[in-house]
């Protein structure tokens, strides 16, 4: 694969949008307008440069005969079961929130406290997203089926271990470190 891609892609983002920003907010004084065409921009520049390297990767991988039959079965089951867990973590995150706001006698504090907690989760949640990617990579060029035995074998206990730890961290880190507002805290 070519994992370069994606990072080359968010740093060419991070810079278009900096620059951007600096034009449109403070030389244009376009504020909030200005600040959401710069994160706009720079998202239409990263998947532009994205395309031009899959087209490119693409040209010279178009003289080989690629197996389109072989694997998709493979694929489309990781797919699916993908699609799976996000629409299941979806539904999950919506009917928390559902039952916090029907069945708290304060829904809006109620709903504050929850939203806090669930962004610090999604924090978590994507630095796990990061590893899993990482993790994918190390598996995949693993150079025979032993070896991406052991690597799996190791992941998953490291997988465990940060699992560990990402609930401990949710369930000691004080609310007031949070959020600075004392209702939302004490909820």
């Amino acid at each position: 694969g070519d994992a370069r891609a994606a990072l080359d892609a968010a740093a060419l983002a991070g810079v278009v949008n900096v620059l951007l920003d600096l034009a449109l907010i403070w030389q244009l004084g376009l504020n909030p307008d200005g600040a959401a065409l710069a994160t706009a921009a720079a998202e239409w520049a990263a998947a532009a440069y994205l395309f031009a390297r899959f087209e490119s990767r693409r040209r010279q991988l178009a003289a080989a005969a690629l197996p389109v039959a072989e694997g998709l079965g493979a694929f489309a089951t990781a797919a699916a079961a993908t699609l799976l867990r996000t629409l299941a973590l979806q539904a999950f995150l919506a009917g928390t929130t559902a039952f916090i706001a029907a069945d708290a006698a304060d829904p809006t504090t109620a709903l504050a406290a929850h939203l806090v907690l669930k962004q610090f989760y999604l924090v978590l949640s994507f630095a796990t997203d990061a590893l899993a990617v990482a993790a994918q990579q190390l598996v995949a060029s693993a150079p025979d089926a032993a070896a991406a035995r052991r690597v799996a074998t190791r992941l998953l206990r490291w997988g465990v271990v940060v699992g560990v730890v990402f609930s401990a961290a949710l369930y000691v880190t004080p609310a007031e470190l949070l959020t600075n507002d004392g209702g939302v805290a004490a909820a």
